[in-house]
């Protein structure tokens, strides 16, 4: 491994990165900003949201699908004179931005069932592996066979050498912390969209960072959520 400089750290805290896979097939997401609910709409998605352990009755579509991603975790400001400023949905400690989201789609008509990166850069998806691995993924959550019957799944992955270069250890309870931020932002909106959603602590990692070809040690799935 080569060897940092000192000097070089603040320039790497200040460093935000971006995982893409450049050779690989990609779906553009549309973007629709024109409908944000109002402060009182926003009071009642917060008294509604819930957990719920079965698909609801809404045709989930690549453009609901692509709003939920924009506007949980998406890209909201880019300087252009400075790559290193940004803004996103949710907090994050230093802006490492250390959460990668990978959607794995079971059941929406206008994509291929399979397991997907979300590309924040481009507002888009990249396609990992094709199938249907719904089946497989319930077994690996303890058998929660419900999970099957969902649309899709959102898995969240901490690269923590993003955060643990500027905060040492305590950068992982960072990640943690951030996984939770994004994960509220998905249940109100998925709240919003008349979906269902629950969120998953308990799973086979080895299986899960398997599917997305993570190492599980540089980068590991922290958190699941399944939307339907």
């Amino acid at each position: 491994m080569k060897k940092i400089l000192p000097k070089q750290i603040p320039i790497l805290w200040k460093t935000i990165h971006y995982k893409q896979y450049p050779r690989l097939d990609h779906v553009k997401l549309p973007k629709q900003f024109n409908d944000k609910p109002s402060t009182k709409d926003l009071l009642k998605i917060l008294s509604a949201r819930k957990s719920e352990r079965s698909a609801s009755e809404v045709t989930l579509s690549l453009e609901i699908l692509g709003r939920i991603l924009y506007h949980s975790a998406g890209l909201i400001y880019r300087s252009e004179d400075s790559k290193n400023l940004e803004r996103r949905p949710y907090p994050s400690g230093g802006a490492r931005y250390p959460i990668e989201i990978y959607p794995i789609i079971f059941q929406i008509p206008s994509i291929t069932a399979g397991v997907y990166h979300y590309d924040i850069l481009g507002h888009q998806l990249v396609r990992l592996v094709d199938g249907n691995y719904s089946i497989k993924i319930a077994s690996w959550c303890s058998k929660q066979d419900w999970i099957a019957k969902m649309k899709y799944m959102l898995v969240l992955t901490a690269i923590f050498p993003r955060s643990t270069i500027k905060y040492n250890d305590r950068g992982y309870r960072f990640a943690f912390f951030e996984a939770g931020h994004i994960a509220q932002n998905v249940y109100l909106l998925a709240t919003y969209f008349n979906l269902n959603c629950c969120a998953i602590g308990g799973f086979q990692d080895e299986e899960i960072n398997k599917l997305l070809d993570i190492d599980g040690e540089n980068e590991s799935a922290i958190y699941l959520l399944a939307l339907g």
